[in-house]
């Protein structure tokens, strides 16, 4: 059968999701009885600007296991939409920045023009601002953003 390992890599990544929910919901005040790693590090979201829509991206390389992901969100924080990939074979970085490309391109198709990115890669972030040597695995994916950027009125 040629998808039978699809549903475990998916109930994989629900799992990463979840988790990621969670640990969301307790770092911004909300209510929860669930309890969560005490060595895990906390990062709180932040709103953007009134006219701007957020766009958080990261990846995740566990073994064999890789996933991308991206959330869009208001200057409320309410989620406007968000994906998670399951990827093969990919560095941790090719994986970021494929979220990074998927997130500016779904933002893209909900007609947004102002749009603040935030993810922790210094590398893709570096190799999109041209501040550094990209390495030739990125290249078609930075490129990839570059363009879609410049459909944007606006990003920070």
């Amino acid at each position: 059968m040629v998808f039978r390992n699809v549903l475990p890599i998916l109930a994989i990544s629900k799992l990463l999701a979840i988790s990621m929910g969670v640990r969301y919901l307790k770092a911004n005040g909300k209510g929860l009885s669930r309890n969560i790693d005490d060595t895990s590090t906390i990062v709180k979201w932040h709103p953007s600007d009134r006219s701007f829509v957020k766009l958080n991206f990261d990846g995740s390389v566990a073994g064999d296991k890789v996933a991308a992901a991206f959330v869009l969100r208001n200057h409320n924080g309410q989620i406007i939409g968000g994906e998670a990939l399951n990827l093969d074979g990919a560095t941790i970085s090719e994986v970021k920045a494929k979220a990074l490309r998927e997130g500016l391109l779904f933002a893209q198709r909900k007609g947004y023009k102002k749009i603040m990115v935030k993810g922790d890669s210094k590398l893709v972030i570096q190799s999109v601002l041209d501040q550094g040597a990209t390495p030739w695995n990125l290249v078609p994916i930075i490129e990839d953003v570059k363009w879609m950027a410049t459909n944007y009125d606006c990003i920070h």
